[in-house]
This record gives structure tokens, sequence and C-alpha cells, in this order.
């Protein structure tokens, strides 16, 4: 809907929230691995029908993120510990011996998306930017 008008305008930014699991899906979760997939696609075609355009088209994709102290439920509470969101991301999708050398935080995912809206990030377009605690290193060490 907004493509058009950033077009005419000769800047826009598209900016899309997909996850590691579009390229890692696990069995239990085909339906939501290939929506994810079908996100960053989308991603990539777009920035191709706006070359040359000042539009850009890029999608970030996420593995588990850490919320900031700021984020909570209303009652001081996050909804999962750091530990629990990793021992259930790992022990149900990935064989992680290792662990996560770095989880992202709230706070980098929207500094990330930040600079993809920025009008410095105007040769970034197509881009898959990866935040996800090396799971995309985990999955290219276990294929």
């Amino acid at each position: 809907a907004y493509l058009p008008g950033m077009l005419k305008k000769y800047f826009g930014r598209i900016i899309f929230i997909s996850s590691e699991w579009a390229l890692n899906i696990p069995a239990d979760m085909i339906p939501y691995g290939l929506s994810k997939a079908a996100v960053f696609h989308l991603a990539q075609s777009l920035s191709k029908r706006t070359s040359c355009t000042g539009v850009t088209a890029n999608a970030v994709l996420l593995g588990p993120i850490r919320l900031t102290s700021e984020e909570s439920r209303g009652d001081g509470e996050v909804c999962l510990t750091m530990e629990e969101t990793l021992s259930a991301f790992s022990s149900e999708h990935h064989a992680l011996a290792s662990g996560f050398p770095h989880v992202a935080t709230s706070d980098e995912v929207a500094s990330t998306v930040l600079y993809l809206a920025s009008a410095q990030a105007s040769a970034t377009t197509g881009a898959l930017l990866h935040l996800d605690g090396a799971v995309g290193a985990t999955r290219l060490r276990t294929n």
C-alpha cells in the first residue's frame, strides 16, 4: 500500500521482521517457518523491484531475544528468564552443545531496525540481517 508513495518520493524503507526458523524450520512449526521464509524472500524480491529508486527492502532474522528491564508484563517480571528461553529453544529445536555466545537484546534489535530505517542505510537492500545468537552458525555446523 505504501510502495507507490515511496517510489514517487524516491525514498522509503521496507523492513520485515522474520526469524532464523525461516532457514531452519522446526518439524513441529512448518507453517510458521514457511511464513517467515516467505517474508525474507519478499524482502529480497522487493529490493530487486525497487533497485535505483531510493527505496530499500530488508529483513531482520531473529533468534532468541533477551528483553531489557523496561519490558515487562506490568508486574515487573519478564515473561521468561533468559535461562528458560535458551533451555526451551535449544532442547526442542537445536542441538547446541556450547550454548549461545551472545543473545541479542530488544535494544539491539531496535538499533538494527533504526539503522535500516535511516538515510545511512541507502546501500543496504535485499539484506537478511541475522540477530540470532549464533543459531545460524550452529545451523551451518550441523548441516
